[in-house]
């Protein structure tokens, strides 16, 4: 990608029910119209200084540019604002260009941001925020009180990306109390709020916003400016390319890294390998293999980097569809039968982990193995279903009425290779499977829908913070997650996934979580089969400031080492 050269088309796309422009933003008329061009782009840079002496943290040099992959989910563009953003990848991308209150960084507490410090009311539901003195957004004005109280009232009555629909959900009003003060009350006390909310919710200019009626049609260059450390020169929409160039005025001071591309490849490893990016993060859900893996762990011009995985691919079961799915000992049956742990020889060749009953990876924090087990066991799941009434004739399960037990599993094509994995497994206790493939966007839609009976489900974001398992398992009302266990439903569960909302003692809040997954183990609604280790691979001389966010996103994208050069804390300088 070329930045240097000038987008001379001017190309409107409807994507994602947005309209975006094809343009340079920076130096732009309003109509998208380019009057200059950024300045060339530079791949070279250094890694940081090691600490020295005291262990202390010294200052890595300024890296000219950082290339990264450009993000496409299921085909679509987002653009980096809160109504077009859907996706952890393109919230972080948002966050580039807004701030929110608080930020995250390698630790699992919040740093201070645009907030330099808050309180909490006894009761649980009257978070106070005291902003920064001498904060800008991009076009020069100044952040207020004000901006921070009307992107909560915006967002609460304007459809906005489903990463920022918690802030609607849970907050009451938020009240400006003076220039540098923001009081912010919640319906009910929400224990994740720094983390679910403040840390991602973005601030956005009233002076800009407060006429916008229809936000989904923004599309003037005007839409992305904010406060952030970084402002958007360039985008893209026919290949989802990106220029984000550092904002010198940022209120940490000018950020370390220079320039952030996004540019648009076929394959991320064979970019990387062929010099094309800095950096790689393959979907923390596909999985990498050894031999793939070989090239970049034997050449020390790379940095492997991995941890626990927080994808998944899952097995789900449509309760609302009746029997066998809403039958319990059918369920356990099944997942005794698939030997999970040649699912993770076979296709991830062991960079993994075998899914847990419980639905939390070992990467969560809250997760737990005190759950319920099912090891492979397929003598114990013919018992269980003799047991269920689903006998065996000539290899051939029936169901308690006669009739032959044939079971359809849909599938995306990624999976294609574990379906028939499952099938050949299940056959084994006479279980028959009829296999549905279809294209991945629309196995998700038909999943959102509910419109399966089995299928296997791929998405990540099991590390972030647990209270996504009340949107997965919870009461119709409670469960919103596209992934969500259809008609599943735990009387029990929901009155615990409820306590750990206002369960602000943290010791407390991991006991009722561990209950919580406790429950799920016995009733597999939804069956993890494996947790793909995540990697991100990265050229060492280029910058070497990468770092997984625990308790968030699993890509490395966090700004926070983009502005600090650091992974923990805050290095605020002179300007």
């Amino acid at each position: 990608m070329d930045w240097d050269q000038p987008i001379r088309r001017r190309t409107l796309l409807k994507v994602a029910g947005v309209g975006v422009a094809t343009y340079l933003v920076n130096g732009c008329s309003a109509t998208g119209t380019p009057t200059s061009t950024p300045a060339p782009a530079s791949t070279t840079g250094s890694a940081p200084t090691p600490a020295v002496g005291s262990g202390a943290p010294v200052a890595p040099k300024r890296v000219s540019a950082v290339r990264m992959a450009a993000i496409r989910a299921q085909g679509l563009f987002e653009p980096p604002n809160a109504f077009g953003s859907n996706t952890g990848p393109a919230g972080q991308q948002t966050s580039y260009l807004f701030d929110s209150l608080v930020q995250r960084d390698s630790t699992t507490e919040p740093l201070p941001w645009l907030a330099e410090k808050w309180t909490l009311s006894p009761d649980g539901t009257e978070w106070t925020f005291t902003l920064r003195e001498g904060v800008r957004f991009h076009d020069g004005e100044t952040l207020t009180a004000d901006d921070v109280e009307f992107s909560f009232q915006y967002l609460a009555s304007h459809p906005a990306g489903q990463l920022y629909t918690t802030a609607p959900q849970v907050v009451k009003e938020a009240k400006a109390l003076d220039p540098r003060t923001v009081r912010i009350t919640l319906k009910d006390p929400f224990a994740p709020f720094l983390n679910n909310v403040a840390s991602s919710m973005p601030i956005f200019p009233k002076h800009i916003w407060a006429g916008i009626a229809d936000p989904m049609k923004f599309n003037d260059p005007k839409a992305f400016i904010g406060s952030g450390p970084y402002t958007l020169a360039a985008i893209n929409a026919a290949d989802s390319s990106m220029l984000f160039v550092a904002n010198d005025d940022f209120f940490l001071g000018k950020p370390y890294v220079q320039r952030i591309e996004f540019i648009p490849v076929g394959d991320d490893l064979l970019a990387l390998k062929a010099g094309q990016l800095d950096v790689a993060a393959p979907t923390a859900t596909t999985g990498l293999t050894n031999d793939v893996l070989a090239p970049f762990r034997s050449d020390p011009k790379y940095v492997v980097l991995e941890a626990h995985g927080e994808g998944t691919t899952a097995l789900h079961f449509n309760l609302s569809k009746g029997a066998p799915y809403d039958d319990v000992a059918f369920r356990r049956a099944v997942v005794f039968a698939i030997d999970r742990q040649q699912l993770v020889s076979r296709f991830l060749t062991d960079n993994g982990e075998i899914g847990s009953p419980g639905f939390l990876p070992t990467a969560n924090p809250y997760s737990t193995k005190e759950v319920e087990q099912y090891p492979y066991d397929p003598q114990r799941a013919k018992t269980l279903l003799d047991q269920a009434g689903y006998r065996e004739q000539g290899g051939q399960r029936t169901r308690p009425d006669g009739s032959p037990l044939t079971v359809m599993l849909m599938f995306g094509a990624p999976s294609a290779r574990v379906a028939e994995f499952l099938r050949g497994q299940l056959a084994q206790v006479g279980i028959q499977v009829e296999l549905r493939s279809v294209d991945q966007g629309t196995a998700n839609q038909l999943q959102a829908a509910g419109n399966y009976e089995l299928s296997l489900v791929t998405y990540g974001g099991l590390g972030s913070d647990p209270d996504f398992m009340r949107r997965a398992f919870g009461s119709p009302d409670q469960a919103q997650f596209w992934y969500k266990a259809w008609g599943y439903h735990s009387a029990e569960f929901d009155q615990l996934a409820g306590q750990q909302l206002r369960a602000f003692d943290d010791q407390r809040r991991h006991s009722l979580v561990q209950q919580m997954q406790r429950i799920v183990s016995q009733d597999v609604p939804i069956m993890p089969l494996f947790y793909p280790t995540r990697y991100v691979i990265y050229v060492l001389a280029v910058f070497d400031g990468w770092y997984f966010t625990p308790l968030s996103n699993p890509l490395a994208m966090n700004k926070h080492f983009f502005v600090t050069g650091q992974k923990t804390g805050l290095a605020i300088r002179q300007k």
